[in-house]
């Protein structure tokens, strides 16, 4: 991923339109229209797991 190497995300990629950044824990986050808000950073800045990550599947299949 060119955002973990502390580079643009390719403009062909769908996530170039939520801003995408890693934040100071190295989290990948994603920015927009939320940032003007008073919410929290957490709230604000959602993170932004890979679908076809194990760790994702756990999240979602604890969730459910």
């Amino acid at each position: 991923m060119n955002l973990m190497e502390h580079q643009e995300v390719a403009a062909c990629s769908t996530l170039k339109t939520l801003h995408p950044f890693i934040d100071k824990d190295g989290v990948p986050r994603v920015g927009g229209r939320l940032q003007q808000s008073t919410l929290s950073f957490q709230t604000m800045h959602r993170m932004n797991l890979n679908s076809k990550h194990h760790f994702t599947k756990l999240v979602v299949s604890a969730e459910t």
